[in-house]
């Protein structure tokens, strides 16, 4: 049992005390000392005994904390560590030898699909040339690519066969090997190393020796410790190899650099406040405590792992039984108070910070105002002008000008903004309105360019128009369009704003390219010449031939990783755009696809289409002074076409402003690539390198750092061939990112994001989320149980065999079965495997089979659906119904058929992906003019561009994993004009993939509301989808964003925008009101009798108190105790008396 409880919790097999000494006779005692290293070290049992016998230093490296506290015991805190092997620091050839044990586990998602494997690769590099290592697995891990790893890096190769089967099935041995350079050729040597694999020494006890061991090289520091040294470590490392006089030890104990003082574009509100402050960014910070005096501050963060899912009791008698650990990664901010006499306090963890903060709070927002003043002053005068002439509906909000004047400023001194709005709240009349307002700043000739998707061409023309009466805009389909603009822009007068507006499409498409390397015959010999063929090679060419691609620049041997181990395949250059890993050179040229000659023809008809992004950059530099980026968050991949047009624009532009209604995706890494363009901060510490070979690198960087990891480690039990439980079958995943927000996010934004919500810009009726848990039908439960069972071993299966290629099939069928249970459905494994010469070849296997459950029946969800919106309809309420199955497993005309025959009430209407983008619109308004009251389609078509302010009823039937898509179309109801109250409503089934689902979309609204500074209950505190993690963290930020101490930007725009909420829409055409009435109706509570003639004396005016009674959003505090009275203005004829009366508090960045 101590064996098996030792699988259980690392997965770590210990070698067999009995035969420790068999592999001490192999070696003689080292004369001249040495280290020997064991990264996997167990108890520490297997390395005393080697270490003993063979006269070496152990040093012992263990990941289980309780194993790890054993080898401390054992060998000392100094040569004992606890941590990953992967974050182990160590001196390069700094062993003579190393024991390696690994666990005996898959490594998904890495190169090597066996974890054995990748462990011996990573510990190579710490033993010295002509040093040993001793690899202890079974003989099935000797495969191809382990012997081609062993040839490239040992000059002698043994492999030694243990008397008895491990577990009493499984041959079980130790690979002996030299370090050093063979002599002979690498893949033959790796032919014999396979071969003993299969035909292993037997391992016995020596009397003379077979090894010995070299004498150890000087090394002039030695280094052995974890990545997160311990103060016994470090006081070690300074007694007995001087750190303390390293460089890296010096700046340890300098003084911590001056933070940036970030200035956001606004004041932030109450939430991001809390999330600046949870960031712990306090040092050079001077407080007056009662208990220390005097006291400096300093705050780190680092990056810590907790289990946030523990496994239950395994079921030794049920083998489909799957456990799983679930991982999780949070930064934990460490603040140290250093008081005069010379004393340190740390305070570590979520507690200790959010009492920090709460004892010195007054302290810290006093600092917060010192290093984040806002820009932005909440005066619109300097671009007043260009807002009063626009000509949409009565003109526009007071929020919006605010908004569009604090844009304005921000872009005086930074490269690019991004606003981030609800929709509906206008961003392409702010975007237009705000190129209106930087015209003046363009040099004669410069242009604007606006990106968007293709149905939204047409709608920027047309409000651009609206704006500015001095514009010239154009859309650019083609480069002969995109010629002719900038030609005619030339021409233009100076004042004109001149616009070409992209679909996105038309930015990103070009002819194609191709792989571009040089191609070189390796010939080997696999048997001397005249000598009969080995086993199995008879029949076969003695000569092996093998093309090897050079990169064209560097002439370095192209390979697929950048320890230059996996030589590269046409099939893989062919796949995506390549880069050399030794210069960064690219390995793929353009090449001629639609202008490509016909067969037959000698010569091209046309010139080759290019991209417009490129067209633009190449052709014509310096000319772009604006860059618009709409629906940007589309735009955010860093391997897209998409992605690289946003690149390239971007920095052929001086300016660059990204719209959209949701910047975040939940995820740190949907903002990164943007982040990369707009933010000098992430370019300098996240460079990606020449050609953008490290971008991959800085991403799980920013990952770390600004986001969340999530770790599973899965158990199944393990039976001998007797069928007796001999333990359990550990799988590990590679980490992978979850959904979370770090507070260090926050603070790296906000200098360059404005948020804006519809309720900033009018008073909105109530918009609810309403998740609706369903219980299965009983014959749907036993087939859904049954099948995802089956599936599960069957994933289970695949994994252990390196194949991850079934996780989606997998999931399709979890997610989408429970919805159309009235059709059989064959599930079938459908993989594409490529051969060495690039072949594709096919492989189908038949798994389940998932029957028909009755096509003639109502199912319980179909079933809430008819009740939901029959209740809907009787309120006079139209209802949208959004599904995810809306192709060729289409379930609509299912739905809409049920609608019809138990509804009479309902007029169904399905609209199809087929419909022109540009054609929707009017489409839906003319069946809604017949008489439609229920409309159905894939949330995907509605998500930009279309309003469904006729169904103020939304239902998600199937749920879209992406916050994008699910934020874009539940609001597409929830609109400014909108007159009734909104609902969205999740139904899914309890216990089900659908479950799991809505809790993820939950957990990355919460990280994205977070990140937006809302403090509006969400889908993820509905459906119980929270992080216990940042609980403490979320309620900080919420407590203050409540605080009435706490000064937020709406209180300073209250008044100003009061006489906004009297208004109808921002829609409705009617006459604008007089601009110089406008402008003094937003100076709040100021009663103008008669303008004076000389500049008056700055006038107060305190704001009204807090309102008492509940509202639907939790509300910030007092504004300023005083507000200054607008600058002198000309003498007008005004009326006699105008004031503002019933001040309203306005949310304004409240998205």
């Amino acid at each position: 049992m101590a064996r098996l409880s030792s699988h259980e919790v690392g997965g770590f097999y210990e070698y067999p005390p009995k035969y420790l000494p068999h592999v001490a006779s192999l070696f003689a005692p080292a004369m001249g000392g040495g280290k020997l290293l064991d990264p996997c070290a167990g108890e520490g049992d297997a390395l005393a005994h080697l270490s003993d016998t063979w006269g070496l230093t152990p040093y012992a490296n263990e990941l289980d904390h309780d194993r790890a506290a054993k080898c401390v015991e054992k060998f000392g805190s100094v040569q004992a560590v606890q941590g990953d092997i992967f974050q182990l620091r160590a001196s390069t050839s700094g062993f003579v030898g190393a024991w390696i044990n690994p666990p005996y586990t898959y490594d998904m998602g890495s190169d090597e699909k066996r974890r054995e494997l990748s462990f011996l690769k990573h510990s190579l590099k710490w033993v010295q040339t002509g040093g040993y290592i001793a690899w202890v697995v079974y003989a099935h891990h000797v495969t191809a690519d382990a012997a081609l790893v062993l040839a490239k890096n040992c000059s002698r190769v043994d492999v030694w066969q243990l008397p008895e089967l491990h577990m009493g099935t499984y041959t079980q041995v130790v690979v002996i090997g030299q370090i050093g350079t063979t002599p002979k050729d690498q893949a033959s040597f790796a032919q014999d190393i396979l071969k003993q694999g299969q035909n292993p020494y037997e391992l016995s006890i020596h009397d003379e020796p077979l090894y010995r061991f070299p004498a150890p090289h000087p090394v002039k520091r030695f280094i052995f410790a974890p990545k997160v040294l311990t103060p016994e470590i470090t006081l070690a490392a300074i007694q007995t190899n001087s750190a303390h006089k390293s460089a890296q030890f010096q700046t340890l104990l300098e003084p911590p650099p001056p933070i940036d003082d970030i200035r956001p574009i606004v004041k932030p509100r109450g939430m991001q406040i809390g999330l600046v402050l949870a960031a712990g960014m306090f040092n050079g910070l001077i407080l007056d405590t009662a208990e220390y005096g005097r006291a400096a501050v300093r705050s780190t963060i680092r990056t810590v792992e907790e289990l946030r899912e523990a496994p239950e009791e395994v079921n030794e008698d049920d083998p489909s039984t799957t456990e799983r650990e679930v991982y999780r990664t949070r930064p934990v901010v460490t603040i140290t108070l250093l008081t005069e006499r010379g004393e340190t306090i740390p305070m570590t963890g979520d507690a200790a910070l959010v009492q920090f903060i709460g004892q010195y709070k007054a302290t810290l927002l006093d600092y917060l105002e010192t290093h984040f003043k806002p820009l932005y002053n909440f005066d619109y005068s300097a671009v007043a002008p260009v807002l009063n002439r626009v000509r949409i509906g009565k003109g526009l909000f007071t929020t919006q000008k605010h908004v569009i004047a604090a844009a304005h400023q921000a872009l005086q001194t930074r490269k690019g903004i991004y606003l981030v709005g609800e929709p509906g709240v206008g961003k392409s009349v702010i975007g237009a309105t705000l190129a209106a307002t930087l015209q003046p700043n363009m040099q004669a000739g410069q242009v604007a360019l606006v990106m968007c998707p293709p149905h939204l061409v047409e709608k920027w023309k047309r409000e651009i128009g609206k704006v500015s009466s001095s514009s010239y805009v154009e859309i650019l389909e083609s480069v002969d369009d995109t010629r002719a603009f900038m030609n005619k822009a030339k021409t233009l007068l100076p004042h004109t704003l001149k616009v070409g507006i992209i679909a996105r499409e038309r930015a990103k498409l070009g002819e194609g390219w191709e792989a571009a390397v040089q191609w070189r015959k390796r010939h080997t010999a696999l048997w001397s010449k005249g000598a009969p063929p080995p086993d199995g090679m008879a029949g076969k060419s003695r000569i092996f031939t093998q093309e090897i691609p050079i990169c064209p620049a560097c002439g370095e041997i192209v390979t697929k990783d950048q320890k230059g181990e996996k030589l590269a395949s046409r099939a893989w250059l062919n796949d995506a755009p390549r880069a050399c890993q030794h210069c960064g050179g690219v390995l793929w040229q353009d090449k001629r696809t639609f202008s490509a000659p016909r067969e037959g023809e000698k010569f091209p008809r046309k010139n080759p289409r290019m991209a417009l992004a490129d067209y633009i950059a190449r052709v014509h530099p310096g000319r772009v002074y604006l860059y618009v980026a709409d629906e940007v968050h589309e735009l955010k991949s860093l391997s897209s076409d998409q992605g690289e047009a946003f690149s390239v624009l971007c920095n052929a532009a001086e300016k660059v402003i990204g719209l959209t209604g949701t910047l975040y995706g939940g995820c740190a890494s949907s903002i990164f690539a943007l982040e990369y363009q707009l933010n000098p901060r992430v370019q300098r510490h996240y460079n990606w390198g020449e050609n953008n070979r490290d971008k991959g690198k800085q991403l799980a960087r920013w990952v770390d750092q600004m986001g969340s990891l999530e770790r599973i480690v899965e158990y199944k039990p393990q039976y001998d061939q007797s069928g007796r439980y001999t333990g359990k079958a550990r799988f590990e995943h590679q980490p992978r990112e979850a959904p979370g927000t770090s507070p260090m996010l926050v603070r790296e934004i906000l200098d360059h994001a404005l948020f804006v919500g519809l309720t900033d810009i009018s008073d909105m009726p109530a918009y609810d989320e309403i998740p609706v848990p369903i219980d299965m039908d009983e014959d749907l439960r036993k087939v859904y149980d049954d099948t995802q069972k089956a599936l599960g071993e069957y994933l289970f299966q695949c994994r252990l065999e390196g194949d991850a290629s079934f996780l989606g099939r997998y999931l399709r069928t979890l997610l989408s079965y429970p919805n159309a249970p009235f059709r059989a459905e064959q599930i079938i494994h459908r993989r594409k495997l490529r051969d060495e010469q690039g072949q594709t070849l096919s492989m189908e296997r038949p798994v389940w089979a998932v029957p028909n459950l009755g096509e003639g029946r109502m199912f319980a969800k179909e079933q809430w659906l008819i009740d939901t919106v029959k209740s809907e309809l009787a309120q006079g309420r139209k209802v949208g119904i959004f599904v995810e199955q809306s192709a060729t497993r289409d379930i609509q005309p299912r739905l809409e058929q049920l609608l019809k025959e138990h509804i009479p009430a309902a007029k169904p209407f399905i609209l199809y992906g087929k419909v022109d983008p540009k054609r929707r619109e009017a489409v839906l308004e003319s069946q809604l003019k017949a008489g439609v009251n229920v409309f159905i389609a894939n949330p995907k078509l509605v998500q930009t561009g279309l309003d469904l302010i006729a169904f103020p009823t939304l239902v998600f039937y199937e749920i879209n994993y992406s916050l994008y898509v699910t934020i874009q179309a539940s609001r597409r109801a929830w609109r400014i004009i909108q007159t009734e109250a909104c609902k969205t409503f999740y139904p899914y089934y309890t216990d089900s993939m659908e479950a799991r689902a809505v809790a993820l979309i939950g957990r990355k609204q919460r990280a994205a509301k977070l990140l937006y500074g809302d403090s509006d209950v969400g889908l993820s505190e509905l459906t119980g989808g929270g992080d216990d993690a940042s609980d403490l963290i979320a309620e900080l930020a919420k407590s203050l964003d409540a605080d009435e101490e706490v000064t937020d930007l709406r209180d300073l725009f209250k008044a100003a925008s009061h006489e906004e909420s009297q208004r109808e829409s921002l829609w409705v055409t009617t006459e604008p009101e007089p601009t110089i009435l406008e402008e003094v109706m937003e100076t709040p509570t100021i009663l103008v009798e008669d303008w004076p003639q000389r500049s008056p004396e700055p006038l107060t005016c305190p704001l009204p108190p807090k309102p008492v009674t509940k509202r639907r959003r939790v509300k910030l505090s007092d504004a300023p105790d005083a507000i200054e009275a607008p600058p002198q203005r000309p003498a007008q004829p005004l009326p006699k008396t105008v004031y503002a009366q019933g001040l309203q508090q306005l949310t304004l960045f409240d998205v």
